[in-house]
């Protein structure tokens, strides 16, 4: 046994002893730069497009196997002009190499700065990625190893920084600009945190803003279940352009989960806040990777739905009564399809008027509308432009 034991020492030794001189010789010998024009080569025969590495390639062995490139581009399709699709100033990860071993993956910090990315389609429909995208022959699967086990996988950092798309859609524009994203040690089975943010342009719109978001992510060992505890999203920008433009701020808050193996979703806590409106509810949606089904419940707490429209910048009416349109609140359930929607125990409440029933709504497309509602009470005569005569009140139930 004593023997057995010194001999299988020795043979790990030599094989440490090996892995050290191979990290110290390869980098010497092997040097990556002098790849590039098969690099490219490759890429150009099996997408098209020309790959350019203006930069070099570093590249180290042990302890870990990395990689870093710097001044990427790729260039754009046929037609769309000479500007490249995809420009990269650096990327770079690395991953342990003795864990391997052991069937643990251990990736370092991933980065990538400095990110531009060109999408453009033409007026007839036509983009410059469909031909990346576009349908390959299907192969083989490869055999699976799941009798050896999952083993492990876990990174210790991603840093995402000044990453930029911009979408021309037929001189339409779409910028995402200055998108940032930081998460450290990640694992499946432990929770870890997540934030960033980005600005964005929507021109057809004319919404511009700051979107900042964060939240823990939590997840199952086996990657069946993933979630998002206190997710966080906040819009502060404008609405509209030059001297007409107006402030616009949201904030929404809620948990989410989504479970792959009995392909279900939720989202709990959900509260959206915008100017001094709040919505806030729960949604359990079922069959997500077929054809989803939802349901859930909104709250929409009390507001001054004058105050809203001024905010926004849009007209607000002058009504006879200067109270009308100055008060409402709604609750609800509801549930539905892709199609069709089945809100249910309605409570309207409206100035002085509360509104109950159902409301059912039938194919979005050529939608077709069922109601049920029963009204205490309505002045009509309120919400008249202003005049002399006086109001009156009325009641009223639903119809189709």
């Amino acid at each position: 046994m004593n023997k057995f034991l010194k001999w299988l020492l020795a043979v790990v030794g030599v094989v440490v002893v090996l892995v050290v001189i191979a990290a110290v010789v390869l980098p010497m010998v092997i040097d990556p730069n002098d790849y590039k024009q098969e690099i490219s080569t490759a890429v150009l025969d099996e997408t098209g497009r020309e790959l350019t590495i203006g930069g070099d390639i570093q590249w180290t062995v042990f302890p870990s196997i990395g990689l870093q490139l710097t001044d990427v581009s790729l260039g754009n399709r046929s037609g769309f002009g000479d500007q490249p699709m995809l420009d990269i100033g650096e990327a770079g990860m690395s991953v342990k190499l003795m864990p391997l071993f052991q069937r643990k993956m251990e990736i370092g910090e991933v980065k990538l700065s400095d990110v531009l990315i060109n999408l453009r389609r033409n007026a007839n429909g036509q983009s410059n990625w469909e031909d990346l995208t576009a349908a390959r022959p299907e192969t083989e699967p490869a055999p699976s190893d799941s009798g050896r086990g999952a083993g492990s996988f876990t990174v210790s950092g991603i840093q995402i920084s000044n990453a930029n798309v911009i979408f021309d859609d037929a001189g339409e524009k779409t910028e995402l600009k200055e998108f940032g994203l930081q998460a450290s040690n990640i694992e499946l089975g432990r929770p870890f945190d997540l934030q960033g943010g980005f600005s964005v342009n929507l021109q057809a719109q004319q919404l511009a803003g700051d979107v900042t978001f964060g939240g823990r992510v939590q997840s199952e060992a086996n990657g069946d279940r993933y979630g998002i505890e206190g997710l966080e999203i906040s819009f502060d920008g404008t609405s509209g352009s030059g001297a007409e433009a107006l402030a616009l701020n949201m904030d929404t808050r809620a948990n989410a989960n989504i479970d792959l193996a009995s392909d279900t979703a939720t989202l709990a806590d959900f509260v959206l806040q915008l100017h001094d409106l709040s919505v806030s509810g729960g949604l359990d949606v079922t069959s997500i990777s077929g054809s989803p089904e939802f349901a859930g419940r909104l709250t929409l707490a009390e507001f001054n739905p004058k105050s809203l429209l001024k905010a926004l910048g849009m007209e607000v009416p002058v009504t006879a009564n200067d109270a009308a349109l100055t008060q409402l609140q709604a609750d609800m359930s509801f549930a539905g399809s892709m199609n069709s929607t089945n809100m249910r125990d309605l409570i309207v409440k409206f100035d002085q008027s509360t509104f109950n029933g159902n409301l059912k709504i039938d194919g979005f497309d050529t939608p077709k509308l069922a109601f049920d509602f029963e009204v205490d009470r309505l002045n009509v005569d309120d919400y008249l432009p202003p005049t002399d005569s006086g109001g009156s009140d009325a009641t009223g139930a639903g119809g189709t």
